[in-house]
């Protein structure tokens, strides 16, 4: 602006007449200025119009969103539909030339259903191609005052990609809960299995001992109420005797079985003290209760030995019975196959001498010592 104005002053008749013949310079100058001056603003009005925001320019920019859009009217007829969405049209199997979408929304949800698709509260969710799986949502907007109805095609392939791997990962879960109620499963019948069969065997022990005491003292010439009242009382504590405590008194329990042989007249003398491991001791309760009472079921005895001995890592179980001598074709029946396979349960071995005395013995082998004897060398020891 000052430029122009000092331009102005020096073409003024009195700067003229005093430049004489210079002034045709002045006039070069300012025909130069104002030339400069209108090609700048053509320049600045261009780039104004390219940086604005026009109608061609909006569209333009839809065309180019990887969303597809288009608007219909109330009567259906579409307004404006962008490049995105007239491409998965087309790849649905839609004309390219769509006028109107008054039956689009249906025909799109029959074919989700037909193809797989799902169609959800938010939208249709449809695969438009095998790399390319849309959303079809819609709602109602206004364009240029007419309330119109939207209708937008967002790519959700990533989205659907990692949907299959979470199903994938959750059918994988289910399985894996699958076996692991399976295994549940077994391991609960395996576990209700293993109790019947121990059950089995407290039957087994407990009632066969009660029995062949109670036979014996009704076999007795004279019995004395003191006795009789302990074997009513032992015969009644045979359901108390059944329910097994959680921390079991081995000790306690062979105790018992000492007195209860006590009230027919047999005296089971116990000499060395059970294994400090539970398992070997309840296997060596069990196998002296089975043992006192073949001796006085079936032998007639009325004395019987238990002896525990440990030398070195090696412990030793013997019961003999001073009864009658076995049968040369003795049967085995459920007791000695049973005290068997408690003592090899355990990792023990079970030998059974049917000569005069009858005599049992249990070789029980704990890898403590690499100095300990042999089960041989134990058991010679024993018998001498």
């Amino acid at each position: 602006m000052t430029l122009e104005i000092v331009l102005i002053a020096l073409c003024t008749p009195p700067i003229i007449s005093l430049l004489g013949d210079n002034c045709v310079y002045l006039f070069i100058l300012d025909a130069a200025f104002f030339l400069f001056r209108t090609s700048a603003g053509l320049v600045l009005d261009i780039r104004h119009v390219s940086d604005s925001i026009t109608q061609l320019s909006l569209i333009g920019a839809l065309d180019n969103l990887p969303e597809g859009l288009v608007w219909a009217n109330g009567n259906g007829r579409i307004q404006y539909m962008n490049d995105a969405m007239r491409a998965d049209l087309a790849s649905l199997g839609f004309a390219t030339d769509l006028s109107e979408t008054s039956g689009l929304w249906a025909d799109l949800g029959d074919m989700a259903r037909e193809k797989s698709g799902k169609v959800l509260p938010e939208g249709i969710r449809l695969e438009v191609s095998p790399d390319k799986t849309c959303l079809f949502m819609r709602d109602k907007v206004s364009l240029r005052g007419v309330r119109c109805r939207r209708l937008v095609a967002v790519d959700v392939t990533g989205e659907e990609a990692l949907n299959r791997e979470l199903e994938e990962a959750n059918g994988l879960l289910r399985m894996a809960n699958d076996e692991l109620r399976e295994s549940l499963a077994h391991v609960q019948s395996v576990a209700q299995d293993e109790a019947i069969v121990r059950m089995k065997a407290r039957v087994h022990d407990t009632i066969g001992q009660r029995l062949s005491i109670l036979h014996r003292f009704l076999e007795a010439e004279n019995p004395t109420p003191e006795a009789l009242g302990e074997v009513k009382r032992l015969a009644g504590s045979i359901v108390d005797d059944l329910s097994e405590p959680e921390t079991p008194d081995r000790a306690s329990q062979l105790d018992s079985i000492v007195g209860a042989f006590a009230l027919i007249g047999i005296e089971v003398c116990v000499k060395g003290s059970l294994p400090e491991d539970d398992d070997a001791a309840s296997v060596f309760v069990n196998i002296v209760r089975e043992a006192a009472t073949n001796a006085a079921k079936h032998a007639q005895a009325k004395h019987v030995d238990v002896n525990i001995s440990r030398i070195g890592n090696v412990t030793l179980l013997r019961v003999v019975n001073d009864g009658m001598p076995a049968p040369a074709n003795l049967r085995m029946g459920c007791g000695i196959p049973g005290m068997r396979r408690a003592a090899e349960a355990i990792g023990g071995t079970f030998d059974v001498s049917s000569n005069d005395p009858f005599t049992i013995e249990v070789h029980l082998e704990r890898p403590e010592s690499a100095h300990a004897p042999s089960v041989r060398a134990v058991y010679e020891k024993e018998l001498s």
